[in-house]
């Protein structure tokens, strides 16, 4: 198994477990009695996005003949932004199911709470990013 197959299964995995301790998390009012929760899986379902993009835009390098290895910016640009990309929409999401109110006195705690989702889901992209980009080095491309 090359180290980008195994990137791809690896974020795969990372994403199943998140989706799936989501639905438990909520079963069971993690969110609401466990601090930290929800950060955690911000993190890493972004570090799930930007490993699995990574991996991604580096297999289509491959599959068109590229010689030329993608620049390390360009690849972090694409981790981050995929990551950043889906964690919006994840907010989007908590918003229409009403997770998450925009409005009343908890209105401070909830843009807060946004903006560390948003910013972990980023670390996580960048954390993706790391680990491809420092095991992908040693392979002969």
């Amino acid at each position: 198994m090359t180290y980008r197959s195994f990137s791809i299964s690896l974020s795969i995995l990372i994403a199943l477990f998140v989706f799936g301790f989501n639905y438990i998390a909520h079963i069971f009012y993690f969110f609401w009695t466990l601090n930290g929760i929800d950060s955690f899986l911000h993190l890493a379902a972004g570090f799930s996005i930007g490993l699995f993009a990574t991996a991604i835009f580096d297999v289509e390098r491959i599959k068109n003949n590229q010689q030329a290895r993608p620049s390390r910016f360009s690849l972090l640009v694409y981790s981050v932004i995929s990551a950043l990309f889906i964690g919006i929409l994840w907010e989007i999401y908590e918003y229409s199911a009403g997770i998450t109110l925009y409005f009343g006195p908890a209105l401070k705690k909830t843009l807060l709470d946004t903006g560390s989702d948003i910013f972990m889901d980023i670390a996580g992209g960048f954390a993706g990013f790391l680990l491809y980009w420092k095991y992908s080095k040693k392979i002969i491309c």
